[in-house]
C-alpha cells in the first residue's frame, strides 16, 4: 500500500477501503483492504508518525531507518516472542469461513487473491470431523481397489457362464452385495467403471455360447442362401434377446454369419 492509495481511500459509513494495485498476487485484481473506525485511527496515529522520517519511500509502511518494510512478521515475532505468518492468518480465515454458504466463501477466498479452487486445496484445514471422513474415503478407496480384485477372482461363481442371462446394472450390484468379497471389504465402492467390466468380461465369457444360440434361432427361419445382417438383428429383437448384442455387436452378428457358411 501507499501513501497515494492511502490518501485516496474512500469511505462508506464508518469505514474506509483502499485499493492497492502491486501486491503479490496482483495478476488477479487489485486487493481492497478494509478499515474499521479503530484501525483507521490506528492508520492516522501512523501516519503522523511516519511524517516526522525524512524518506523517498513512497510506500506507507516503513521502517525507522526509511526504508519500505518488507518482514513485518519478522519485527513482530522478534518484539512479542510469537511464531506467526500471514500464511497462518490466511489459513485461519479461509478455516473459519467452511461451512457457510457458497457465495460467502468465494468472497473470502477472492478477498485474499485466491481462487476458490486454491483456498480448497491449500488454505483451508479441515477440522476433527472432516479429518475423520476423509480418512474414511481413504479407507473406502483402499478398501474398494481390493474388493475388486477379489471379485474378479471369484468371478465365476458370482456370475456363471449361462448366456441367456441378462446381466443389468442392477443384477450386478445385486450379485456384489451378496459376495463374499463384500463381507471382506463392506466399505467398498461399486464404480460405473467396475460395473462396466464386470458386463464386458461376461460377455467375453458367454460370447462363443451366444453366437451358438443366435446361429440356432436364425436357421430355423434362414439358409446362407437369404441370411444377412439385418436379419440376425432382427431375429435377435424378435426373441428378445437383443441384449447378447450390447457388447460387441458387429462381431457377434459377424461370427453367426459365418456359421451358416460352414
Amino acid at each position: 500500500m501507499t501513501k497515494t492509495e492511502r490518501v485516496h481511500r474512500k469511505h462508506e459509513g464508518t469505514k474506509s477501503v483502499v485499493t492497492v494495485a502491486k501486491h503479490k498476487t496482483g495478476d488477479r485484481e487489485p486487493a481492497t483492504l478494509v478499515f474499521g473506525e479503530h484501525e483507521e485511527g490506528q492508520l492516522q496515529r501512523y501516519y503522523h508518525l511516519r511524517e516526522r522520517v525524512t524518506t523517498d519511500a513512497t510506500e506507507f509502511f516503513i521502517t525507522n531507518q526509511g526504508k519500505r518494510m518488507t518482514k513485518i512478521y519478522d519485527d513482530v515475532n522478534k518484539s512479542f516472542s510469537v511464531n506467526v505468518s500471514a500464511g497462518m492468518f490466511r489459513k485461519m480465515i479461509e478455516t473459519r469461513s467452511r461451512g457457510h454458504d457458497k457465495a460467502t466463501s468465494s468472497n473470502v477466498a477472492r478477498a485474499l487473491q485466491h481462487s476458490e479452487d486454491t483456498a480448497l486445496r491449500y488454505y483451508q484445514l479441515p477440522d476433527t470431523g472432516e479429518a475423520i471422513q476423509r480418512q474414511r474415503d481413504i479407507e473406502a478407496v483402499d478398501h474398494t481397489a481390493l474388493f475388486e480384485i477379489a471379485v474378479m477372482k471369484e468371478f465365476d461363481e458370482l456370475f456363471p457362464c449361462v448366456p441367456y442371462t441378462k446381466l443389468t446394472d442392477e443384477v450386478v450390484i445385486d450379485k456384489l452385495r451378496g459376495s463374499e468379497a463384500y463381507d471382506q471389504f463392506p466399505i467398498a465402492m461399486f464404480s460405473e467403471k467396475f460395473i462396466g467390466k464386470i458386463k464386458s468380461t461376461f460377455a467375453q465369457k458367454t460370447f462363443k455360447d451366444r453366437v451358438d444360440v443366435l446361429y440356432d434361432l436364425c436357421r430355423a427361419e434362414y439358409d446362407n442362401t437369404n441370411i444377412n445382417k439385418y436379419a440376425v438383428i432382427d431375429t435377435a429383437k424378435r426373441k428378445n434377446m437383443s441384449y447378447f448384442m450390447q457388447i460387441d455387436r458387429e462381431r457377434m452378428i459377424k461370427e453367426t454369419l459365418k456359421k451358416f457358411n460352414k
